[in-house]
């Protein structure tokens, strides 16, 4: 009986064993993909203010022309 639980535990161990490989491996991905989020969201922005300061222009090209 002692040698069936101890199997038991042994087989349960290893699933925890592949069950903390895999999650290790999602949170790697996971920040991955936070990481180029973060990127985009850069770009973003950036095109953000690019767009104000043609705004910008333009109404002041509209304020000059009257």
């Amino acid at each position: 009986m002692l040698e069936t639980e101890s199997r038991i535990l042994d087989g349960i161990d290893e699933r925890i064993k592949v069950v903390d490989v895999r999650f290790d491996t999602v949170e790697r991905r996971f920040d991955e993909v936070d990481r180029r989020f973060d990127a985009v969201d850069r770009r973003f922005d950036a095109v953000d203010r690019r767009f104000d300061r043609m705004e910008e222009r333009m109404s002041s090209v509209e304020i000059h022309q009257g």
